[in-house]
């Protein structure tokens, strides 16, 4: 007979990110990729798929983990055949929670602890049974038991709030009296400590290794293992609690709380056959059946890149890596031993003491499952793959099943009610029925006279005949009376025994149906939890994918704020342009420069506006034979104002009528872009300087950074005669942010030949 390695799934919660595993229901769990992760040859990864016996993922509480994973193995300990539970993964995944939890979510240790006191028939008081080393166990007479535990102290528990086991193994042996006894081992670095002995300190270690030695059978056990004997669930939670203080933990960058190195918690089971008259175990060491539970919390592998450890936390690494690398070792060779023809190759159990200590679940003696936790985060892909890669190897593992030894222990499997009880109930009943039913005595005691047949006493012997008739006749009519009685009480209490078997019969058919109903109602409870789960987790991806909506919603809503904001800016910045251009366009209507020529305005609408015309005395010009008549006119207005000047208040913010300091006096000269040359000998100009800027094209911010503005233009008449306007002005900033000119002086230069007029001079 052989059984494969089962392995089962444990997803621990991730939120935040985007999970690298998935569960999806039927034992399957899907590998991705987080988003750009490259491999290292340069591919793509793809997606991967690996089946499990069970999967568990974050809807899945404690308690059914603990259902799946553990009441079977609990079973089968209460029955005699050992098991080996045990947690693998990364660091960080969860094993030490999957194991032990805390405060009311308990894992599968204090669970497991609950339901084997719970479901024990007939437990035996302390001292009964000790352990003789050597993984065996003797008996002790009851009067050395009760000076046992007459020198023993009560523990000191404390009042525990931690959730209670109330489930209960059926059909278990109920002819053996147990005992339970509970030891704890940690390997740190391939040395074995006694977590249980109180001497074991972080500052002494190394003189407190243990050795691991093997026993009858082949069987690894730890030499001089301190072994608890324990009556509760509390006492054992208290042992375990105070060890765990002695425990190689520390913090590093991956977790607060890692394990440094690997820890097994071994509840042993001892049974032996109780005296069917006393009660009491036969003291026969040889009868003594043992079985244990060992529950094994591996610590998590490591990489050093990821961890960036120093020192004595680099080295634990090492040893842990080690340790789990012959874990792997010992399996690959198992598999490759049962695939290829021929002599199997040696398995290296001894590599490592870890490995030392489960050989006999991996030669068939006791069942064997791991339970591999994954971390789905991003960050941990890489571990992910390879323990989900190890673990889907591992499942092909076939464990042929070891022979069981003849014992003398013959286990019972009675109902469900412990030997205790069952005497009780004797005692009880003999206690009612105080003294035996006798015989019925019919005809009582014989006549006292006796009869003769002699001649002379004839009369005498027919005299003592008819008293005996009359006796006899009595005694039969009482015969009579009595068997009418005894088969009245006998019809009753026929009738009264069918009675009680029919109500035993129909109680035990309504029995079995309730079982079977309760079984159909199990696997359909079973099914609906599938199914919860199944919804449970398309509810999470859901909620997983309504998240990112809402995330692209709000930054879509983000930028049509935005944009919303930056149309609004800019149209009023458009309106403040086109409020600036109003202005523009309104000053150049009041200024009639808009003329319909395409040159430019008219110079002609400005003398009007700024200046009356003159007479100016010729000038001859020197370089030409004609007369050149020069004139220069200068005239000042104080203000120009719009005919909507009353209407808008005027065009110049009173606040900022003055001239700005920052401008420091700079002037803005606007000439001309096609300026004709006039040949003549007064020429306008306003000097050279820093504070004087000349442009064909000034912008709006040089008008704001100028104080005075000029503008210089030509035009020729129909003669031929070119004038020159020089237009002076004050800038002044508006408040509608822009700047306005204030013309306060028109500087004319003109010239004209002395024949204009058809005259010669």
């Amino acid at each position: 007979m052989s059984q494969t390695l089962e392995v089962v799934c444990r997803i621990k919660p991730c939120s935040g990110e985007t999970p690298c595993i998935t569960a999806c229901g039927g034992g399957l769990v899907k590998l991705q990729a987080p988003e750009g992760y490259i491999k290292s040859n340069g591919g793509c990864f793809e997606d991967s798929w690996f089946k499990f016996g069970q999967v568990f993922d974050e809807w899945d509480k404690q308690g059914e983990v603990f259902e799946k994973c553990g009441m079977d193995f609990i079973g089968d300990v209460l029955r005699g055949q050992s098991g080996l539970l045990f947690t693998y993964g990364v660091t960080g995944g969860g094993k030490t929670h999957t194991m032990t939890g805390r405060g009311d979510d308990t894992g599968i240790l204090p669970r497991s602890v609950d339901v084997i006191f719970n479901s024990i028939a007939n437990p035996l008081d302390k001292g009964v049974l000790y352990p003789m080393g050597r993984n065996k166990f003797g008996v002790r007479t009851e009067l050395e038991a009760r000076e046992c535990r007459r020198q023993q102290s009560q523990p000191d528990l404390k009042l525990n709030t931690r959730c209670f086991e109330s489930r209960k193994v059926q059909k278990v042996p109920t002819n053996v009296g147990v005992s339970v006894f509970v030891s704890y081992v940690e390997i740190w670095n391939d040395y074995c400590y006694d977590l249980l002995d109180e001497n074991v300190t972080s500052s002494d270690r190394l003189n407190m290794t243990k050795g691991i030695k093997m026993g009858d059978g082949c069987t690894a056990y730890v030499e001089n293992l301190i072994e608890v004997e324990v009556c509760s669930t509390d006492e054992v939670m208290a042992l375990y609690e105070s060890a765990q203080e002695r425990r190689k933990v520390s913090e590093t960058k991956l977790n607060r709380t890692s394990s440094r190195a690997h820890s097994i918690f071994q509840i042993r089971l001892v049974m032996a056959p109780l005296d069917p008259v006393l009660g009491y175990p036969e003291c026969d060491f040889n009868k003594v059946v043992t079985s244990a539970l060992v529950l094994v919390d591996l610590a998590g592998s490591e990489r050093a890149k990821r961890t960036e450890n120093r020192g004595q936390t680099l080295v634990d690494a090492g040893g842990i890596n080690k340790s789990l690398f012959s874990l792997r070792q010992c399996f690959q060779k198992m598999r490759e031993n049962q695939k290829k023809a021929g002599p199997p190759q040696l398995i290296p159990y001894r590599d490592s003491k870890l490995t030392l200590l489960f050989k006999q679940f991996f030669e068939g003696r006791g069942k064997i499952r791991m339970i591999i936790c994954c971390d789905p985060k991003p960050d941990d892909f890489e571990e992910n793959a390879q323990t989900l890669l190890f673990a889907e190897q591992a499942q092909d593992v076939v464990i042929k099943v070891a022979e069981k030894e003849e014992s003398s222990c013959r286990f019972e499997f009675g109902c469900n009610f412990s030997r205790r009880d069952i005497q009780t109930w004797h005692r009880e009943m003999e206690k009612e029925v105080k003294s035996p039913c006798g015989t019925m005595n019919l005809y009582g005691p014989p006549p006292a006279k006796k009869m003769y047949f002699g001649q002379a006493d004839i009369e005498e012997s027919l005299a003592i005949a008819e008293e005996n008739v009359q006796y006899y006749r009595a005694m039969s009519l009482k015969r009579l009376q009595m068997a009418a009685v005894y088969s009245e009480k006998t019809s009753n209490f026929v009738e009264l025994v069918k009675a009680v078997c029919c109500e035993r019969d129909l109680l035990k058919a309504a029995n079995e149906k309730l079982v079977g109903e309760n079984g159909e109602v199990h696997q359909a409870n079973a099914v609906l939890n599938g199914r919860v789960h199944h919804c449970q987790r398309e509810i999470g991806a859901l909620k997983k994918r309504l998240a990112l909506y809402e995330v692209e919603d709000n930054e879509r809503l983000s930028r049509e704020e935005s944009g919303r904001k930056a149309k609004e800016e800019a149209l009023r910045e458009l309106e403040q342009r086109k409020r600036a251009l109003r202005f523009a366009n309104e000053i150049c209507t009041n200024l009639g420069l808009d003329g319909n020529k395409k040159n430019g305005p008219s110079v002609a609408v400005l003398r009007n506006r700024f200046d009356a015309p003159s007479e100016e005395p010729p000038f001859a010009s020197p370089r030409s034979g004609r007369k050149e008549v020069a004139t220069k006119t200068t005239t000042f207005h104080p203000s120009v104002k719009s005919p909507h000047a009353s209407a808008r208040n005027g065009y110049v913010n009173p606040k900022y009528h003055r001239r700005s300091q920052s401008a420091n006096g700079r002037v803005l000269d606007h000439q001309n872009v096609r300026a004709v040359p006039t040949g003549t000998i007064l020429k306008p100009g306003v000097g050279k300087g820093q504070n004087i800027k000349s442009t064909a094209n000034p912008t709006r911010q040089d008008l704001k950074k100028s104080s005075d503005y000029i503008l210089t233009h030509q035009e020729v008449d129909q003669h031929g005669n070119i004038s020159t306007n020089v237009f002076k002005g004050e800038c002044i900033p508006t408040a509608g942010g822009g700047t306005h000119v204030q013309f306060t002086d028109i500087e004319r230069l003109h010239h004209e030949s002395p024949n204009a007029n058809g005259t010669n001079h």
